[in-house]
């Protein structure tokens, strides 16, 4: 089952990619620190769903 905290967590994630995508197709710039987080953020939301049985295979 989808917790809120995994909800939340994943709605987090898409709004960071997102803007980080928006910074980048407008010559904007985005630091290696922004991306290094965000990338934290999706192993452990991953982690999070594969424990709960929700995300198998990845």
């Amino acid at each position: 089952m989808l917790t809120s905290r995994n909800r939340s967590a994943g709605m987090d994630v898409v709004a960071e990619l997102t803007r980080i995508a928006a910074a980048l197709a407008g010559d904007g710039e985005v630091s290696s620190a922004e991306i290094a987080d965000v990338a934290d953020r999706i192993a452990e939301l991953r982690t999070s769903l594969t424990f709960t049985g929700l995300v198998d295979g990845l």
